[in-house]
């Protein structure tokens, strides 16, 4: 049931109108991204996770043609052996655009912060963390196609240790003005 909601909102996007001039001032950005993600954890195991075809919702307002912010979502259930994890994830991240043209494969920096609320069934936590990357966006018609490598730190809290995360994004973002 989840997955088909997730779908169909994937698929609504699509009818969002594009075009070559998507970033500049005013501009909004919906994306959607799969990716990979190491969780190097303190005192314990790795954990690593493939979030395929949808790991991450985000939609970004640029505020001039160099930068956007850019609130994001993530939602993730496990399963087994009868115990089910959730973990819900919101972010708040600034994007800096290197290149001003928009008809132009583009490098950007991305920094911000969120929080992930992860539920067990019988005990929820938060745990905050920040994030940094980098990325191109290369225009695709009214898309664009986006790869993004970044690195990230969960701060230690009384229930979860502190991690380091790696990962890399494949998304594709459609553009209104």
């Amino acid at each position: 049931m989840m997955t088909r909601r997730l779908t169909l909102a994937a698929g609504m996007l699509l009818l969002v109108p594009g075009g070559a001039a998507f970033a500049q001032q005013g501009a909004v950005e919906f994306g959607v991204d799969a990716g990979y993600e190491l969780s190097i954890v303190d005192n314990s195991d790795n954990v690593s996770s493939v979030g395929i075809p949808l790991q991450n919702l985000r939609i970004g307002f640029f505020v001039s043609d160099a930068v956007s912010i850019e609130p994001s979502v993530a939602l993730a259930i496990l399963s087994s052996g009868g115990t089910t994890l959730t973990t819900f994830s919101g972010a708040a991240s600034l994007l800096y655009h290197l290149s001003q043209d928009p008809a132009q494969s583009r490098m950007y920096l991305r920094g911000g912060a969120g929080i992930a609320v992860i539920d067990l069934g019988s005990n929820s936590v938060n745990q905050m963390g920040v994030s940094g990357g980098i990325g191109v966006k290369a225009p695709a018609g009214p898309l664009a196609i986006r790869i993004e490598g970044h690195g990230g730190y969960s701060f230690e809290n009384d229930d979860l240790a502190s991690s380091i995360d790696l990962g890399v994004l494949f998304g594709i973002s459609f553009f209104t003005n």
